[in-house]
């Protein structure tokens, strides 16, 4: 999985996109966590380039990743909000 980060304001929009891989939350927390250190208010998660793949285990990688997100981003005080997400994705969230 990779990520694309893109600054407005006090926006930050965070573009996932690739494949998951296993511990794919781990090996993207340092990143992610340098873009979250600029104290964004709100972040913007677009999930709309993530690959769509027929393996039911990559999906709790991905939700790994926005959980690390969620978990950043609310312990600087911010807000975050998900965009284009997958129906797999949403119905598991709803239940979040």
């Amino acid at each position: 999985m990779e990520f694309r980060f893109e600054a407005q304001g006090d926006c930050l929009t965070i573009e996932l996109y690739g494949s998951a891989g296993v511990n794919e939350h781990l090996l993207s927390r340092g990143a992610l966590i340098r873009e979250l250190e600029k104290s964004p208010r709100m972040v913007i998660v677009d999930l709309s380039s993530l690959k769509e793949q027929g393996n039911p285990y990559i999906l709790p990688h991905v939700l790994r990743v926005i959980d690390t997100i969620k978990k950043e981003v609310q312990f600087l005080g911010g807000a975050i909000w998900l965009s284009s997400f997958k129906t797999k994705v949403y119905h598991y969230l709803l239940s979040w």
